[in-house]
Formats: structure tokens, sequence, C-alpha cells
């Protein structure tokens, strides 16, 4: 399963493809299990951009039962507190790769082992400013 997004419609805040892959690549080798790894990995084409959520029965935050929701969001929280750990003292760079644009960005599902695997897609995006009713870009 796979969430493809229009790059007009987030902007990202780390600087470049490459410096964004080796990003997740370190991350991928520090947090080596399923229940650590909230990154999602990403692709990138023309005009879009695009995260991997590997197999099946991916259900966006959003969209889920709240009761379920709810729980997600706290876990998330447990997960998020322990990658901004790993970054000491750079925690405006954890600040960059943590932000998400907004919860339909994240995903979850129950392994068959009956973990909960959590992803975050478009991580280290945000939606763009918005000034005076207006992108950043002009657009509306």
């Amino acid at each position: 399963m796979n969430n493809k997004i229009k790059a007009a419609e987030v902007a990202c805040l780390i600087d470049g493809n490459e410096a964004y892959d080796q990003i997740y690549n370190t991350l991928r080798d520090s947090l080596p299990s399923a229940e650590e790894m909230i990154f999602a990995e990403r692709t990138s084409g023309a005009g879009f951009s695009q995260w991997e959520l590997p197999g099946e029965d991916w259900i966006p935050l959003g969209q889920g039962d709240p009761i379920r929701s709810n729980a997600v969001k706290q876990e998330l929280e447990q997960r998020i507190q322990h990658v901004r750990s790993k970054f000491g003292e750079n925690q405006a760079m954890a600040d960059k790769i943590l932000a998400y644009p907004d919860d339909s960005y994240v995903y979850y599902k129950t392994s068959p082992d009956g973990e909960l695997l959590i992803l975050l897609t478009a991580w280290g995006y945000r939606h763009p400013e918005r000034i005076g009713g207006m992108s950043a870009e002009g657009r509306r």
C-alpha cells in the first residue's frame, strides 16, 4: 500500500532528497524493530512523493475507530519521545523529522503477532504556509 501526495500539497522541512534519504537510512538502522520504526520510506517522482506502507490493512488515523485512534495517538506520542531521545542536543533536527502535516498522514495496523504498527507518511513535511488566504507560492 502506498500514500502518494502531490508535491504542491506539502512542504519539506529537510533540505534535499539525498539528505532526506540519508536520514531515513539512519533512522531505519537505529530503530531496528517494526514497533520502533515509525517512518515510512519515501519515493520521489515528477511532481509527487510517495511513502510505502508494507503489506495491506493500514488504517489512516482519522478514519479509524475513535477509541482505537486515541490509543494509537498515545502510543505514537511515546514512540516520538523515544525517537526524540536519540537526538540529544539536536532537538531542532528532531523537530523537523518528527513533523507531519496532520493525522491523515499517520497509518496504523496490528501485526500478525498482535503488535501495534504505526507509520508516519510525509514525515519531515508540513502543509505550505498560507499568507492572506494564499500559499507562499501565490496559489489559493
